[in-house]
């Protein structure tokens, strides 16, 4: 059996050989097994949710995936948590968003070692985003990997929670802030008026830079 017969899905046959690009790992059938493995524990077929967490996801792998997401009618919810993203992959992640269109309504990047950088990269993208409801930054507490926005990365959510008028969710735990990027942020809620939850814990705010 070829790995293209047994992972059936040619969204996943493409993720699978650039995330073997990525590790180094041979694009045998045991290798495919075991990934199929992985994501049949995470996705149900015919779902409109695409989990992809903790599959040591790389730069070619995100590459693969906004490639090829559009052989997908309908994606409304992506789980790409605790993988290798990086600030690299962050153009991938805004291609993924652009390819989405107007079905994505949520949005897991908690742990894929992103900076503030990395946001900035698809900021623009963010700000003009009508269907996003949930967007994750933060931190999978089963992680080894986190992401460090920053106050660069403060700014950049300070602009979009000014901009943005649909976002609902946003959580941001663990990204090392500061008291100034939590007061950034903090001006920036007082003129948002659609997000109903916010986590922010554990970015070292003081009281000057909390809410």
């Amino acid at each position: 059996m070829k790995v293209k017969e047994l992972l059936e899905d040619p969204l996943y046959v493409e993720i699978f050989n650039a995330r073997c690009h990525d590790s180094g790992e041979t694009t045998n059938i045991e290798n495919a097994k075991l990934f199929k493995e992985d994501l049949l524990k995470r996705n149900v077929k015919n779902s409109t949710s695409l989990n992809l967490q903790s599959l040591r996801l790389g730069i070619n792998a995100m590459i693969a995936l906004s490639n090829s997401i559009q052989t997908r009618k309908v994606v409304e919810k992506l789980n790409l948590a605790d993988n290798s993203i990086t600030d690299y992959g962050m153009h991938s992640v805004k291609n993924i968003l652009q390819n989405c269109g107007t079905k994505l309504n949520s949005l897991n990047l908690a742990s894929n070692m992103i900076s503030g950088q990395g946001i900035e990269l698809f900021l623009d993208d963010l700000m003009q985003n009508t269907s996003l409801k949930h967007l994750d930054l933060g931190v999978l507490e089963s992680s080894m990997r986190k992401n460090s926005l920053g106050i660069q990365g403060a700014v950049c959510l300070a602009a979009l929670l000014v901009r943005n008028k649909s976002l609902e969710s946003l959580s941001v735990n663990d990204n090392d802030f500061g008291s100034d990027g939590g007061e950034a942020i903090g001006v920036a809620l007082a003129q948002n008026h659609s997000l109903k939850a916010l986590r922010i814990s554990e970015n070292d705010l003081k009281s000057e830079g909390a809410m």
